[in-house]
């Protein structure tokens, strides 16, 4: 059986690898460590599935309220814990 001749110029030219020196990887974490950082010590994520025209109305709704989804979602869950 004949082997399938693939052509390799498809594949577009080779791109630079760009190396990160080690003092902008330790100032990279630094910022990654500052945003993961919360008021109350550590943070957890959580993932949930939201149907497609729900998600929609809320992101609709976050904007016209010029917030983010997760401020959005943390403050309807800190009112709900705080009506208890």
């Amino acid at each position: 059986m004949a082997k399938k001749q693939i052509n390799l110029g498809k594949l577009g030219s080779k791109k630079e690898v760009i190396k990160q020196s080690p003092d902008s990887r330790e100032e990279e974490q630094k910022i990654i460590e500052q945003i993961h950082k919360s008021k109350g010590g550590g943070t957890k994520r959580i993932t949930i599935d939201v149907p497609a025209d729900q998600h929609m109305r809320m992101k609709m709704r976050v904007f016209s309220l010029q917030t983010t989804i997760k401020d959005y979602v943390l403050d309807l869950v800190e009112k709900d814990l705080n009506s208890q």
